[in-house]
């Protein structure tokens, strides 16, 4: 389904996915979802024992408002309940030129009410849909390696290991997975998935430049 864009007038594809009678619907952010999606972000670490702090804080913020950002969010009745974050991949991952047909998705975070719920795989469904009409080829991404829920969340979503590792500066150890940028068929959109498994919701690492190779 397409609706126009209030703000650019531009069409913009809406994903949508019922689940126990409720619907989420995924759609490109605009400005002024970006306290919202900020807060997903915010409750969605505090969840998992990461409470971030005031300069993190202020990163996301700078990243949701860069030009450049491919900002999506899932709505479920009425409420942003779930966003994600992509922009343009560098060389060097991150320190380098753009490089062209690249997509780098450094953030897939869900509100912890609705882990459980698919939001997940919505919103990377979106951003698949979108790096493809931005003119990308590639998506890729950095996750944790111990993270098992987010290894399942992206195994089901299509994506594979590089074979490519590194370390954080906490000491974490991370795996880069890839995959091609597809628009979603109708098949994709409305297929029903099971809600037995829960999303990852703090999936990627928003870090580009890891140790390591």
């Amino acid at each position: 389904m397409v609706l126009p864009d209030s703000v650019s007038g531009l069409r913009v594809p809406v994903f949508w996915r019922h689940d126990y009678l409720v619907t989420t619907a995924t759609r490109l952010a605009r400005p002024e979802d970006h306290t919202a999606a900020l807060d997903v972000w915010r409750r969605a670490n505090t969840a998992r024992d990461k409470t971030p702090g005031p300069e993190r804080i202020a990163r996301v913020q700078a990243k949701l408002a860069a030009p450049a950002a491919l900002v999506v969010v899932a709505e479920r009745a009425g409420k942003l309940v779930g966003m994600a974050l992509a922009e343009p991949g560098r060389d060097r991952d991150g320190a380098g030129e753009v490089l062209p047909g690249l997509c780098h998705i450094s953030m897939v975070f869900v509100c912890p009410d609705h882990w459980g719920n698919r939001v997940g795989q919505l919103l990377l469904d979106a951003v698949s849909e979108q790096a493809v009409r931005q003119g990308h080829t590639l998506l890729q991404l950095w996750t944790g390696e111990g993270n098992q829920r987010a290894l399942r969340l992206y195994d089901r979503a299509g994506f594979q290991p590089s074979g490519r590792t590194g370390v954080l500066g906490t000491g974490e150890r991370i795996i880069h997975l890839t995959r091609l940028a597809r628009k979603n068929t109708p098949k994709d959109q409305t297929e029903p998935r099971s809600s037995s498994g829960r999303d990852a919701e703090a999936a990627t690492c928003s870090i580009r430049r890891p140790t390591g190779t």
